[in-house]
């Protein structure tokens, strides 16, 4: 009977050690931006590799569990590092729907793209595709783990 109890007591630490906490979790599967002055974070997360023949795409779309009508898409070469490689950066709000402005003025740098890692950073001004109106994204990271 001693034995069953040290067993159970055993088992419940060992649950117990072995969970991870909510905040463990807080510090990747994430894409910050700070939108027209105001921070964002997009925390719910899709990634998708899409395989051509002599190339592949990653797009990671993320939507804010406290907002679900925001939403944001990057996408890159997949594998590929440095300055400039996102070549969409996407920003839905409502019915609204914001596009890159100009590649030349978007500044992007990954420094993770592969084996279930991304890492980034990016900012610039987003064009509304229905009014032509502009928005200044700011401060953008992001760090996913798939």
């Amino acid at each position: 009977m001693k034995s069953k109890y040290l067993l159970v007591i055993f088992f419940s630490i060992t649950t117990l050690f072995s969970c991870s906490s909510d905040s463990d979790k807080s510090d990747v599967n994430y894409i910050k931006a700070k939108i027209n002055g105001v921070d964002l974070k997009f925390n719910i997360i899709s990634v998708d590799i899409e395989d051509y023949i002599e190339y592949k795409d990653i797009i990671i779309s993320a939507t804010m569990e406290s907002d679900p009508s925001k939403s944001i898409i990057i996408a890159s070469q997949f594998g590929v590092t440095g300055e400039g490689e996102i070549w969409r950066c996407s920003h839905y709000s409502g019915s609204d729907y914001y596009e890159i402005q100009n590649a030349d003025t978007f500044i992007s740098n990954i420094t993770k793209n592969s084996s279930g890692n991304y890492e980034a950073t990016f900012s610039g001004n987003l064009i509304n595709m229905n009014d032509d109106s502009v928005i200044a994204l700011t401060n953008g990271t992001m760090k996913i783990k798939y």
